[in-house]
């Protein structure tokens, strides 16, 4: 797994909206044959959720395995808005929606890149997070 970190929760007295999630990272794969019977991720992180400055928020969780996307942070229980999830199989991450006077959500990391370069290539029963990209020059 090469996963963005999940963006940090506001502190209590900040006041402040969380921060975003960290982007996914990059794994390539080269040689001539390429056999994958795993788990293969490079996924955004979630983003931190908003607090008001007597509250605090929530950290987004890492850039996971599978498919699913990492959960945004959850906000402070009086206000603040929650940080949006992070990406997985679409290359940006999860957008911030709501208004709100206190901190806002941090936005979610975008996916980052698989990349794969091999004449004999097979992925069964693999779990790959984003799709990888083949045999690019």
């Amino acid at each position: 797994i090469a996963g963005g970190a999940g963006g940090a929760g506001s502190m209590q007295g900040a006041g402040c909206g969380g921060g975003g999630g960290g982007s996914g990272g990059y794994i390539g794969l080269e040689a001539p044959t390429v056999t994958i019977s795993g788990d293969l991720s490079a996924n955004g992180g979630g983003g931190g959720g908003g607090a008001a400055i007597n509250g605090f928020s929530s950290n987004g969780t890492d850039g996971r395995t599978g498919t699913d996307p990492a959960a945004g942070g959850a906000p402070s229980q009086s206000c603040g808005v929650a940080g949006a999830p992070g990406g997985t199989v679409g290359l940006g991450g999860g957008s911030v929606v709501g208004v709100d006077a206190c901190g806002g959500g941090g936005a979610g990391g975008g996916a980052g890149y698989i990349l794969i370069w091999s004449q004999d290539y097979s992925a069964m029963g693999a779990t790959i997070s984003p799709a990888p990209l083949r045999d690019l020059p």
